[in-house]
């Protein structure tokens, strides 16, 4: 692999990690504002505490970071032509495994509510 590409892959990845403390209290920030909605309304939102909302919330923020990092590097290498098959396909299936999971927790954060 070109020593450029995985150079410049690290720093966008490095840059991408500087982020995600704002992501993460803006993600906190939402929980919150989404569980107070939901108990006005009669919701427990699966009787979760503080320290666990927040706890799936910095998980999920992390999982979505991650995504968008192997998106990115997966985008990098299908357009080098240096891209080793292997390694791309490893990569766009620890994508879909994050996927799986961000789904989870948004699933645990944000239960849909029948109206």
């Amino acid at each position: 692999m070109d020593v450029t590409i995985v150079t410049n892959l690290s720093r966008f990845v490095d840059l991408r990690r500087g982020y995600v403390g704002n992501l993460v209290q803006n993600v906190i920030a939402s929980v919150n504002q989404i569980s107070v909605v939901a108990r006005l309304f009669g919701f427990d939102m699966l009787h979760l505490t503080k320290e666990q909302e927040a706890q799936y919330g910095l998980e999920l923020a992390t999982k979505r970071q991650e995504h968008a990092d192997l998106d990115a590097a997966i985008h990098t290498l299908t357009q080098s032509q240096f891209a080793d098959r292997m390694l791309v396909q490893r990569l766009k299936k620890r994508k879909l495994m994050l996927k799986d999971r961000i789904v989870e927790l948004e699933n645990i954060l944000l239960p849909d509510i029948i109206a």
